[in-house]
């Protein structure tokens, strides 16, 4: 994949009510090296503040080929946050980006990252959380070349420890499971005391 420019086109939407600027991102022209465009990506849901905020507009391999993928926020209103992102990945055939579905609806409401040594997809979901207990579930996803198939979940309850007002450690439950043949097989569960002093050093 030879060095592409990536150039963004937006349009500023800005309310008297608004503390500060917002853009909606209308599309991303790609160049190669000649400045000849490649491909132009319109097909973009509400996209907040491209410009401002240089790291919502970002690259990672999302399906492990060695080519970076596109991914980009999406802001159905301007108080959900940065998520569900909206994913372009690499056609290595048709030499272009393509619209991957699968990924938004995988990162719909939820935290999607990437382990490019283990070849993984690891989706994060906050289940409960407060000052003093966080239940979360983390999902690990392979990708076979068309779709994701999940392997491996970890259910996780943590109990906050404190003394009196200061923080000292953990109590960790974690039930670890792999998808094997169809079913969900336990593979090993945690339940373990960490303090502080352990996790941070």
């Amino acid at each position: 994949m030879p060095e592409y420019t990536f150039e963004l086109e937006a349009i500023e939407n800005r309310t008297e009510e608004d503390a500060i600027f917002y853009f909606n991102l209308l599309d991303i022209t790609i160049k190669d090296p000649d400045g000849t465009i490649i491909q132009q990506i319109n097909d973009i849901e509400v996209y907040d503040d491209p410009i401002r905020n240089e790291w919502k507009f970002f690259f990672t391999d999302w399906n492990f080929d060695g080519f970076a993928d596109i991914s980009v926020p999406y802001y159905p209103d301007r108080l959900t946050g940065g998520l569900p992102r909206q994913f372009w990945l690499w056609d290595t055939e048709l030499e272009q980006y393509v619209k991957n579905e699968e990924l938004a609806e995988l990162a719909h409401g939820d935290y999607l990252s990437t382990d490019a040594v283990e070849k993984t997809l690891r989706k994060y979901t906050e289940i409960y959380s407060n000052h003093s207990h966080l239940s979360d579930l983390e999902e690990f996803y392979t990708y076979n070349g068309d779709t994701y198939d999940i392997v491996k979940r970890i259910f996780g309850d943590t109990e906050y420890i404190y003394d009196g007002t200061e923080h000292i450690g953990w109590n960790v439950h974690d039930i670890i499971e792999e998808f094997v043949d169809g079913e969900w097989v336990l593979v090993s569960e945690i339940q373990e005391y960490r303090t502080v002093e352990e996790v941070y050093g």
